[in-house]
């Protein structure tokens, strides 16, 4: 039986929500760049969102990247 750390197990979420957006994304036609404009945030708190490196965590951001680009959070968030 394979025991997962906590840090890992996040990173592995981490990675699924960064598959889900990427595939969005490429569907929809978005650039990360036109996301964060169309959600009005910067381009360097989209990047800290994808990869985790936010020391706060913006429960709004979320539902922003999500209705910026037409679908749910739970959609977005897998």
């Amino acid at each position: 039986m394979k025991i997962i750390h906590q840090e890992e197990s996040e990173k592995q979420g981490n990675d699924c929500v960064i598959q889900n957006c990427f595939m969005i994304l490429e569907a929809k036609c978005i650039t990360l760049r036109e996301w964060a404009e169309l959600a009005d945030i910067s381009f360097a708190t989209l990047n800290s969102f994808l990869y985790g490196n936010s020391k706060t965590c913006d429960m709004n951001l979320p539902i922003k990247l999500a209705r910026a680009i037409g679908v749910t959070v739970d959609e977005l968030l897998g």
